[in-house]
């Protein structure tokens, strides 16, 4: 069981201007939600984490009632799919996107 997906979308040495960081935010947050809605069909808190200056947009979903893995397996391939997509779109390049899963009950270690 899943109870927390983290997404994080980095780049070295970005140069974008603070609105342009909050527009990527914004589309990535409803993404994310909507990424939710449709694979979960659960409720979930997107929560900001504290981002590193090479980060654009960090947070965590935190699920009411944990989910399965294979709910989460399938989450994590559709809000990788579609943030690509949105940025291939969007014409921007050379951003990292990570999206990791904690298990129910581990631990997560803070760098």
């Amino acid at each position: 069981m899943i109870n927390l997906t983290n997404v994080n979308l980095s780049k070295k040495d970005h140069a974008l201007s603070e609105r342009e960081v909050r527009i990527i935010e914004v589309l990535l947050l409803n993404l994310c939600a909507q990424s939710n809605a449709s694979v979960t069909k659960e409720n979930a808190a997107l929560n900001p984490v504290a981002k590193d200056v090479e980060d654009v947009f960090n947070i965590n979903m935190v699920f009411q009632n944990p989910i399965s893995l294979e709910k989460g397996t399938e989450l994590k391939e559709t809000i990788e799919r579609r943030i690509g997509n949105a940025l291939k779109m969007s014409g921007l390049e050379g951003f990292d996107l990570v999206v990791s899963e904690q298990r129910a009950g581990e631990l997560k270690s803070h760098s």
